[in-house]
C-alpha cells in the first residue's frame, strides 16, 4: 500500500485481551487511523496476507500463533513497522524482539497517547525514507574499514564477501555512525535523527539496537559506549 494514495494509515492490532484491543482500536480511530483488529495469531496472518497494513502492533502471548513467530513472518514478507506491546519487561525479550525485526517494544501498562506518539514517529520515519528513495540524492553505498553498507538492501558486506542483513533501525544507526567515524555521537542525537524519539529520554531502544549491532558487525570494527554521552565507532586497535 502506498502512503501517498491513502487517506488513512491502516494499523493491524493483534491483542488477545478484548478490553485492551477495544481501547486501542477506539483510540486509533479517534486519532485518524484505520484499525484492523484481531485477537489471535491465525487471524492476524490472514489479515496481513489479504489486507497488508501500514503498521503492525503485536502482543507476544497470543493464542494459536505467538507474537514472536508473527514478527518473523511479517518481517520476512514486509517492511511495515512492527511495534511489540507486552507485559514482559525483561531485556532479553526486548533484545530478541528487535533482533527478529521489531522496530519498537512498549511494555504494558502504557498510555494510549504514548502508543500513538510512537506510531506517528515511526510513520514519519517511514515517509521520510520513501521520500528519500524517490529522489536522485538518496543514500548511496558507503565503505567503512573495508565493509560495504548497502542502504537499499540493509546489508553489510565484509572484506571476505560475507553478507549480513540488518534490521532497518540497526542499519540506520550503523550508517549514521559510519558517516561520523572516530567521533562521539550522542545518544540523544541517535534518538532524534534515527528513531525520531526526541521526547523519550529514558527509552532503551537505541541501546538494544547497539547491542545487536555488536554481534553482527565484523570484529575489526568497534562500537564503544561513552557512558552518559553516546557512542563512537572505530577500527579495532
Amino acid at each position: 500500500m502506498s502512503l501517498q494514495n491513502k487517506d488513512y494509515e491502516s494499523v493491524l492490532v493483534v491483542e488477545d485481551d478484548a478490553t485492551i484491543l477495544s481501547m486501542i482500536g477506539t483510540y486509533l480511530s479517534r486519532e485518524g487511523f484505520l484499525p484492523l483488529l484481531c485477537d489471535n495469531g491465525r487471524k492476524a496472518k490472514d489479515i496481513f496476507l489479504h489486507n497488508p497494513p501500514d503498521i503492525i502492533i503485536l502482543d507476544i502471548g497470543l493464542p494459536e500463533v505467538d507474537g514472536m513467530t508473527l514478527t518473523k513472518l511479517f518481517r520476512s514478507k514486509s517492511q511495515a513497522p512492527i511495534i511489540i506491546i507486552s507485559a514482559r519487561p525483561t531485556e532479553d525479550d526486548k533484545v530478541y524482539a528487535l533482533e527478529i525485526g521489531a522496530d519498537d517494544y512498549l511494555v504494558k501498562p502504557f498510555s494510549l497517547r504514548e502508543l500513538v506518539a510512537r506510531i506517528r514517529t515511526i510513520m514519519k520515519r517511514r515517509t521520510l525514507i520513501i521520500s528519500e528513495s524517490e529522489t536522485i540524492n538518496h543514500r548511496k553505498n558507503i565503505t567503512y574499514q573495508g565493509i560495504v553498507l548497502n542502504p537499499n538492501l540493509y546489508t553489510i558486506v565484509s572484506k571476505n564477501q560475507e553478507t549480513q542483513r540488518l534490521t532497518k533501525s540497526e542499519f540506520d544507526i550503523l550508517y549514521f555512525l559510519c558517516l561520523h567515524p572516530d567521533q562521539v555521537v550522542e545518544r540523544d542525537t541517535l534518538m532524534r535523527e534515527i528513531m525520531w524519539y526526541g521526547n523519550y529520554l529514558y527509552d532503551r531502544t537505541i541501546d538494544t539496537h547497539i547491542k545487536n549491532l555488536r554481534k553482527k558487525i565484523p570484529s575489526s570494527i568497534v562500537i564503544q559506549t561513552i557512558r552518559w554521552v553516546g557512542y563512537i565507532i572505530s577500527k579495532h586497535a
